[in-house]
């Protein structure tokens, strides 16, 4: 069963507000060194953020931090309601059903066409009835702009349009927040540019809240918005 984590309202770390992230003052370590220190960060609904700066510098540890792949030992987290100090290893999984995580290298099954990659992730996450699969594969390939790609093999199609179809997969259990590490790395400027209008309609149109760590400082300026930079150790507003 789902925990709620129920908060004590009188804790002034977290304020009554309804964050979808909220950093105090937290550490981020890998292995015996601190990458990122006195972290604070918040993010509301249907927000828009950049996270930038050098290979190294701590942005894929941030990341992995907000979906619970890195442990916090330091500070203090609330990611979707769940309290990163406290949560257990039976409750990650339930957390991680609330985002959307997106990688640089699609991690698509290549064997398989674009409706068997979406269903397998849907059936892993306990999903059953198939009208309830079949309609909802539907709504996201129509969010993306693939509705006529779902028999399509993974091999058959181009490098973008395999990207949209790993943005799908990352909808299908109706996120509340998309991370995106490098989204476009791997993507020419036009594609990149379709990509990342796609992830502006869906916070705008669907109120999530997204957070792309990106090296490519020309889609900060062909689409600006909010940009953190990780740099010394430090997290930095921008």
């Amino acid at each position: 069963m789902e925990s709620t984590q129920e908060l004590n309202p009188s804790d002034s770390i977290f304020p009554t507000k309804d964050y979808i992230v909220l950093l105090r003052e937290i550490n981020i370590w890998q292995l015996t060194k601190v990458v990122l220190s006195n972290v604070n960060l918040t993010v509301e609904s249907g927000e828009f953020v950049y996270l930038i700066g050098k290979t190294g510098s701590g942005k894929t540890s941030l990341l992995k931090t907000l979906y619970a792949d890195l442990e916090l030992k330091e500070g203090h987290a609330l990611i979707l309601g769940y309290d990163l100090k406290k949560i257990s290893e039976n409750e990650i999984p339930f957390l991680r059903r609330k985002l959307g995580i997106i990688f640089q290298d699609f991690q698509l099954l290549s064997d398989r066409n674009v409706y068997a990659n979406l269903e397998f992730v849907l059936r892993a996450t306990g999903w059953q009835d198939k009208r309830k699969i079949e309609a909802r594969i539907s709504e996201v390939l129509i969010m993306v702009g693939l509705e006529d790609f779902g028999n399509k093999k993974v091999h058959e199609i181009s490098g973008g349009e395999q990207q949209r179809v790993v943005i799908a997969r990352a909808l299908l259990n109706k996120p509340s927040l998309l991370l995106a590490d490098e989204p476009t790395g791997n993507l020419d400027p036009d594609t990149t540019n379709e990509i990342i209008a796609l992830f502006r309609r869906l916070s705008i149109d669907y109120k999530m809240a997204v957070l792309i760590a990106t090296h490519d400082h020309r889609i900060i300026e062909e689409f600006p918005s909010r940009t953190l930079e990780c740099k010394n150790g430090k997290l930095l507003n921008l």
